[in-house]
């Protein structure tokens, strides 16, 4: 571990121990561990969502720290980011000659692959052994051991939620029920997600059949009048001791794809909680994870993480808590909104969101929108970019 000794800057005169990392957010890796390869021709929508938003890595970056961006983007963020909260953290491209461990959005062979080709040391990165655990306990089959335990430890909460994992079609169609969600085990932002309310049509079937040929199983889960998402994260240490780093409220699509995150802090976001339900299950269900997740990551997965879940309408109309809707092994976005919150306190709180700029005319809309005050850039937006990361009711 590449450790040094440096000096907080300017608000203490104390010296401390710190951990200089590169930050690399390869934005494909829900993708990459869905094909169990190497990918090599990623579509135009992912190569564009690496470039435009792995400067996002800032908000997690301490000082000294190094953010890995595109080589066109090192000049642009320099001047981009210049507040006071940015101060000491470096940009560089992947080819710098980094001398450093690498924290990336989240391991998988790829990475290591493109780490390895840009002279990366091995003692800075995962191992290809390694990535293949860590992409085996990336499988929504985790999500349900995980979601079973935790029911059975808690059960007089207001929880709900089942789950089978099906290895052969003649098990999936032996269990199947409707309505219901059938899931791939691994999938990127909702495409492996679909819904069948009444019945399968031959459209879905095909789709079944491909999933089972490509990735050799498949979840499926009742269907649930969904409330709203939420998440908890956590990091998992080399000890094997898994952690609560804080509370997550993140909007998706009815297709299940991410839309944004709000942007405050701990308090303010454990209140919204107390809306649908009482802080008690928060405590309890927090507390039951910490004790379940060690079992699962220890001596397999070192670094941050989230547990994805919902509140959902219960057949009598209450609200009742899904604990275990799926597991992130990688940084998240929830975790980028902590970030950003500790970061930019004035700013909470407020609606994290990604934009996707289709045309022209979309970018000088969201660059008025910034002139006018409603909502602030939280990434770069070039003639290049086909996506911004921004706040929005942000502005002061």
């Amino acid at each position: 571990m590449h450790i040094l000794l440096c000096q907080k800057p300017k608000k203490a005169e104390k010296k401390y121990l710190c951990i200089v990392k590169a930050f690399y957010f390869n934005y494909s890796h829900d993708v990459q561990m869905s094909s169990g390869s190497i990918l090599r021709n990623l579509s135009q929508n992912v190569s564009s969502l690496e470039y435009a938003l792995q400067p996002l890595a800032v908000y997690a970056a301490s000082p000294d720290d190094v953010v890995v961006v595109h080589p066109n983007m090192i000049d642009t963020c320099r001047e981009f980011y210049q507040d006071d909260c940015f101060d000491g953290i470096r940009f560089a491209s992947l080819s710098s000659s980094l001398e450093m461990p690498v924290e990336p959005w989240g391991w998988d062979v790829a990475v290591i692959r493109q780490l390895e080709n840009s002279g990366i040391p091995g003692r800075f990165m995962c191992s290809k052994g390694q990535a293949d655990v860590i992409r085996a306990l990336s499988s929504r089959e985790s999500a349900c051991v995980c979601l079973r335990e935790v029911r059975n430890r808690l059960p007089g909460l207001p929880l709900c939620g089942t789950s089978e994992f099906c290895n052969t079609r003649e098990e999936l169609y032996d269990k199947l029920f409707f309505p219901v969600v059938l899931k791939s085990p691994w999938s990127s932002s909702g495409r492996g997600v679909r819904v069948a309310l009444e019945q399968l049509d031959d459209r879905l079937a095909t789709w079944i059949d491909r999933v089972f040929q490509t990735q050799g199983a498949l979840e499926i889960e009742p269907y649930y009048k969904r409330i709203a998402d939420w998440a908890m994260e956590f990091y998992a240490d080399e000890k094997g001791e898994v952690t609560y780093t804080g509370l997550s409220r993140f909007y998706t699509m009815p297709t299940f794809g991410y839309m944004g995150n709000i942007v405050a802090l701990e308090d303010h976001l454990l209140r919204e909680w107390c809306r649908y339900m009482p802080s008690a299950v928060f405590y309890e269900v927090r507390d039951c994870l910490t004790e379940v997740l060690p079992a699962m990551m220890k001596g397999k997965y070192t670094g941050p993480l989230g547990v994805d879940m919902m509140f959902c309408e219960g057949d009598e109309g209450q609200v009742l808590l899904h604990p275990c809707v799926e597991i992130n092994l990688r940084r998240t976005m929830g975790q980028i909104a902590q970030c950003i919150a500790v970061k930019m306190p004035w700013a909470c709180p407020s609606k994290f969101e990604i934009n996707y700029i289709s045309t022209p005319e979309k970018a000088r809309q969201l660059l008025a929108e910034r002139d006018n005050g409603d909502c602030r850039l939280l990434t770069p937006l070039t003639e290049k970019t086909r996506f911004a990361a921004c706040l929005r009711n942000a502005c002061k």
